[in-house]
């Protein structure tokens, strides 16, 4: 789909501009109106999406501007008015230069590579990074095209959007001091540094298996933008992850700066403000060989890989 719709508009107008104008073509009259403000529109709803964490939705808008795109140019026939009305072929390419550079602004949190790939094919010299979102709705300038290539190959629209395991945030912490909570015979209040993120308070039901000097000094894996709770009237600034036999739980063991993230490779870090327990959960962190994995690859710090404190079998969740 991606290749089909998005990839191929662009590489369609940018190879009609590039073979017969040279540059973005100049703008005459009232082309394209209708489209470009129902793009207004999407754009604005793209925005909306990413800063609420839903990706697919956003994609699918960005989609939608490429499929219109396609559907104007494939109405407007450009290779039909080349011949008989070059003024209103030019204001056609124009208002289609300014989809592929909406396009290309709106894709940057998707696929940063492919944008300033595409920022670079419509004239300009500079990255992408340096623009405004706003500049996606604005008119283009009348750069010079260079030949264009094809942006992808056949990729599936999950490497696009981002996985589910992009939402956490999860960090390496330090446990600073242990207390028993005053509420709960089973829970511990830990004081923790992560680093950047500063010191929090967040309470633990590992009582049953660690003792507070096991516990002083450590270094825990600490889902840190997990929504605060209070427990048994305590305030919860996060959560630490350990895997969970059905018998014990068994933390997990990163070695890297506290603050420092605990990522999968191949998987982009795009974590929400906050998320739930429950779309957490959702989310099948499991043991594998000693390690915390997710699909089957294994959470990293800058240290390595992610090791379980103890001997759990395969497939056990961690919460």
């Amino acid at each position: 789909e991606l290749v089909a719709i998005f990839g191929n508009f662009i590489h369609r107008v940018l190879t009609f501009v590039h073979k017969n104008f040279g540059e973005i073509p100049p703008y005459h009259g009232n082309e394209g109106r209708e489209l470009l403000e129902e793009i207004e529109g999407l754009v604005k709803e793209i925005d909306e999406n990413i800063s609420k964490c839903h990706f697919k939705e956003g994609m699918k808008r960005i989609m939608k501007i490429a499929q219109l795109g396609n559907q104007y140019l494939n109405a407007s026939e450009p290779w039909r008015l080349l011949k008989e009305d070059r003024q209103k072929c030019e204001s056609v390419m124009h208002v289609c230069m300014r989809v592929v550079k909406t396009l290309a602004i709106v894709s940057h949190p998707y696929m940063p590579n492919a944008s300033n790939k595409i920022w670079k094919m419509i004239g300009y010299d500079d990255s992408i990074e340096r623009h405004r979102w706003e500049e996606a709705t604005e008119d283009i300038e009348r750069n010079e095209i260079e030949k264009p290539v094809p942006l992808f190959k056949k990729i599936e629209m999950e490497s696009i959007v981002g996985d589910e395991f992009s939402k956490l945030d999860i960090r390496v912490a330090k446990i600073v001091d242990v207390s028993e909570h005053p509420n709960a015979d089973r829970l511990y209040v830990l004081k923790i540094d992560v680093g950047e993120l500063g010191e929090r308070t967040i309470v633990a039901g590992i009582k049953d298996w660690y003792g507070i000097d096991e516990l002083k000094g450590r270094k825990i894996a600490l889902l840190a933008n997990l929504k605060p709770a209070k427990l048994r009237g305590i305030t919860s600034e996060g959560m630490l992850l350990a895997a969970d036999d059905g018998k014990r739980a068994y933390l997990l063991m990163p070695h890297g700066r506290e603050g420092s993230q605990i990522f999968v490779d191949g998987i982009e870090s795009m974590p929400a403000k906050q998320i739930t327990y429950d779309e957490f959960r959702k989310i099948n962190i499991v043991t594998k060989n000693g390690l915390a994995t997710y699909k089957e690859k294994p959470l990293m710090d800058e240290e390595g890989a992610i090791e379980i404190d103890g001997v759990v079998k395969d497939g056990c969740p961690i919460r």
